[in-house]
């Protein structure tokens, strides 16, 4: 009677820990449970920062390569803006290898214009975000006496790109950027810093 149905509750408890604290099973490395903002969101704002780096791993070789590489019939598939905006959150997370992926899975989102045009006013918020980012890699490899330059380089490189093609695609982007003497010398500084 109620013992069993306790340990029956007890048990799937149990099950649905272990699912959601091992990143073996990470539901995120289904393509059709990547697409559910719900657990895709939870997987990428989950404090541990491996699970955060396999989920952003996951959504890059599923959802999002079936985006960036799919013909019109694919396009219907569109990435929510829950998802996409905990992606942005992780550009700036402190553990370098989730910032990379975050800043990779992006630029990739943003490598097809449609992308751009369907989330404009999302994308155009990623702006600010960006440029904090490379001021902050720029910095960082200014310094060279960080033991994570490579790290560094690894999110400077896809941040660039995303946020080349955001001010190329969208107009949102460049206004926020050209909307006052500071932000745009702030973009160009940072930009050639980078290149040097």
């Amino acid at each position: 009677g109620k013992q069993g149905k306790k340990k029956q509750r007890q048990k799937r408890q149990q099950q649905h820990d272990r699912q959601h604290t091992n990143p073996s099973e990470d539901p995120m490395n289904s393509a059709t449970n990547a697409v559910n903002p719900s657990s895709a969101v939870h997987q990428l704002r989950h404090p541990d920062p491996k699970i955060r780096q396999n989920a952003l791993v996951a959504l890059q070789a599923t959802v999002l390569h079936n985006t960036s590489s799919s013909s019109s019939s694919n396009n219907n598939k569109r990435v929510s803006v829950a998802v996409l905006q905990a992606v942005r959150e992780q550009v700036m997370d402190a553990n370098l290898e989730c910032a990379s992926a975050a800043a990779e899975c992006l630029a990739q989102y943003l490598s097809q214009a449609s992308n751009i045009e369907f989330q404009a006013v999302t994308t155009a918020s990623w702006t600010p975000v960006l440029l904090v980012r490379l001021d902050q890699c720029l910095k960082a490899l200014q310094t060279k006496t960080d033991d994570k330059v490579k790290l560094w380089f690894a999110v400077a490189a896809p941040c660039t790109q995303a946020l080349c093609k955001l001010v190329e695609l969208n107009e949102r982007a460049l206004e926020h950027i050209m909307n006052t003497t500071t932000q745009m010398d702030f973009f160009l500084a940072t930009l050639l810093g980078l290149l040097q």
